[in-house]
């Protein structure tokens, strides 16, 4: 702690002085609505059937060359919900109302929170799509519908419905029966429709062993000792005399109770048949049972607590089970992302990311043989990785050093130069204030803003970890604008031009870790993969792209209100303007900026270019702050696959690598 504050100290004693920033030498201009051209998306349309095509016009071609791209493989089911929570769907869905269990013509109607996060509503959820995708015989699938409902505002008629108000719930359009509690849905699902891709065997005395056997994975407690291990022994929600006032665990006791329980699963469970899956070779409700707990743990645990389970080489067969599992369609549809897991964790539980996110913990035979292959090692191989750390971290140092020095000029420079720096006429809304009569100055929340990310930037450099977020939307806002300049035209800023390659590349990977966590603490940048036609990137990148486009009114909106972007008042300057005496309204050029880059991130999803970048720097400074705010909105699965959002996430990253 005590060198975190002397590193505060060293970093925060080069901005003791006023910023006068100069004006700009001509006015900005406009933001031009975004036309057709190469590389862009055209056109997007919607039937009545809620089928989506969309036109693109491919990059480096004439105009006229175009491509259509049908939606039917990568957005199967999905549906509009307008004025609904939420907006739209990955399945069919009925309107969160008590008639909807009646009005389905289809044989189950699941009942399932809204960001279908619920591990329980998980578990019958992924039971339905491996009954419906069975393809021995058509007539054998289980078609059904789902209602949403706000886990934390459920309607009175669902308390009424169901005696504990929790979810999932399932209502069978047979005979309009109700059935509560993830376990005794999935064994009432075998008893209604056996003969649908059946979960359980067949078998009666083989059936009766597989009961029993889930008796026992229950009890190995597996998923509350991983719960326990990644929270601290928390849970969801505060609340007077909860744990979260009790004396903290003992953090040695939570994991090796959780390794306890890991390695019965790996050594017991999983090696008592033959075959990947719990029961062998065969999927079954037992591996649905667990997996759901444990992909959220599976996430988790690397990024709170250092430990992976999922590719760890202690314990092989829970890896091999997990990438079994990642190969199944159902799975796919149903499962979340880790970025998603993770922003939910430290959201509703106040978790922080552990100091070496990727490590791996192993068990004490894993460390022995890790020991043995690195004793093995040539005394050339030992000596190059020592010199390969030891030119990392000098230029990491060249480039510490260089920002430290010039941490003054640089902010000058970012202020000037970013866009963020808007004078009352511009049509961005104005960011300087002239208090009685003095020359305009850049508002001190702006000014600050931009110094605590160059901030953020050194400390990347110096710890390896830019620290918390900004504590505020609006210097998240202007810090991510910081953030994306420095990295993209660091040379234009004091004289940070003079570095060598290396260091140039050090300080690019602190911005970005900077940017990346404008908006959430520990997030990692993604690396995007192009979309080639009929790759799974492709159907990714698609799905991301039409789910964008069919919803762009309604992000452009919770942009605008919730990012900084749109302000009000004179500590850090208006965006909002009045129009011919009408309300007050979100300037149409900062409007532009948002859906702008909203549309060069859908085009980079589908043809793989992102198009031109915009001139004007306040339409840049604007983008920036919109995607860094946007790339941690959207979730899998509530408003796409895991897939499509990994994809989605990534491409914002690469958008905001080029915003300068």
């Amino acid at each position: 702690m005590s060198a975190m504050r002397a590193a505060n100290t060293r970093i925060c004693s080069r901005f003791a002085k006023p910023l006068v920033v100069p004006a700009p030498s001509a006015r900005p201009k406009l933001l031009k609505p975004l036309a057709p051209r190469v590389g862009v998306l055209e056109s997007l349309s919607i039937d009545e059937d809620g089928e989506i095509t969309w036109d693109v016009v491919l990059p480096n071609t004439e105009d006229t060359d175009r491509i259509s791209w049908p939606s039917e493989s990568v957005l199967d089911g999905y549906q509009l919900r307008p004025g609904q929570v939420p907006a739209a769907a990955p399945t069919s869905t009925l309107p969160t109302r008590p008639d909807s269990l009646k009005r389905s013509n289809k044989p189950v109607v699941l009942v399932r929170d809204t960001n279908a996060w619920c591990p329980f509503c998980e578990r019958v959820w992924l039971a339905l799509e491996e009954k419906a995708v069975w393809l021995a015989l058509e007539e054998k699938a289980v078609p059904y519908d789902c209602v949403l409902i706000e886990l934390y505002n459920k309607p009175e008629w669902y308390k009424e419905l169901v005696p504990t108000s929790l979810v999932p719930a399932v209502s069978f359009s047979e005979d309009g029966a109700v059935v509560w509690e993830s376990k005794d849905i999935l064994l009432a699902l075998e008893e209604r429709f056996p003969h649908a891709n059946p979960l359980l065997p067949t078998d009666e005395e083989e059936k009766q062993k597989a009961l029993e056997f889930l008796v026992e994975l229950e009890a190995c407690g597996i998923d509350k000792t991983g719960y326990a291990f990644m929270t601290g022994g928390r849970m969801i929600g505060r609340s007077a005399g909860s744990a979260f006032d009790q004396p903290p665990p003992d953090m040695a006791e939570l994991e090796a109770a959780f390794v306890k329980s890991l390695e019965w699963f790996e050594g017991s469970a999983l090696s008592r048949h033959e075959g990947p899956y719990l029961l062998g070779a065969e999927f079954s409700m037992l591996d649905i049972m667990m997996i759901s707990s444990l992909e959220r743990i599976g996430a988790g645990l690397p990024k709170f607590r250092n430990f992976n389970i999922r590719s760890n080489p202690a314990y092989p067969n829970t890896a091999a089970w997990f990438a079994a599992l990642a190969e199944r369609p159902a799975y796919q549809k149903v499962s979340s992302d880790d970025q998603t897991l993770q922003l939910l964790f430290q959201r509703m539980m106040g978790l922080t990311p552990g100091a070496a996110a990727a490590a791996t913990r192993t068990s004490a035979a894993a460390a022995a043989a890790a020991a043995a292959a690195a004793f093995a090692k040539t005394q050339a191989e030992v000596a190059a990785a020592a010199a390969s750390e030891k030119e990392l971290q000098a230029a990491k140092n060249e480039a510490y050093d260089a920002l430290q020095a010039s941490a003054g000029d640089v902010v000058r420079d970012i202020l000037a130069k970013s866009g963020v720096t808007r004078y009352q006429a511009s049509p961005y809304g104005a960011t300087t204030l002239s208090v009685n009569g003095h020359k305009p100055r850049v508002a001190l929340p702006v000014r600050e803003a931009v110094e605590k990310q160059v901030v953020r930037v050194m400390k990347a450099l110096l710890l390896g970890s830019a620290g918390p977020k900004p504590d505020t939307s609006i210097a998240a806002a202007f810090g991510s604008v910081a953030a994306a300049f420095l990295r993209n035209r660091h040379q234009d800023c004091g004289q940070l031009g003079e570095l060598s390659p290396a260091a140039a590349e050090q300080l690019c990977v602190a911005c970005t870790q900077a940017l990346t966590q404008s908006y959430a603490d520990g997030v990692e940048a993604l690396v995007f993969t192009p979309p080639e036609q009929g790759s799974a990137a492709a159907a990714a990148s698609a799905e991301a792209a039409a789910k964008i486009k069919a919803n762009k009114e309604a992000i452009v909106d919770d942009i605008l209100q919730k990012s900084g972007i749109a302000r009000r008042g004179r500590r850090s300057g208006s965006t909002y303007v009045s129009i011919n005496g009408n309300k007050s309204q979100v300037s149409p050029a900062v409007r532009n900026a948002v859906t702008f880059h909203l549309d060069r991130l859908t085009t980079l999803l589908l043809t793989g270019s992102a198009g031109p970048r915009v001139t004007e720097p306040e339409a840049a400074a604007v983008g920036a702050a919109a995607l860094a705010f946007f790339r941690n909105r959207a979730s899998a699965p509530r408003d796409m696959s895991a897939a499509a959002t990994v994809q989605f996430r990534a491409a914002c990253d690469a958008v905001l690598a080029d915003i300068y």
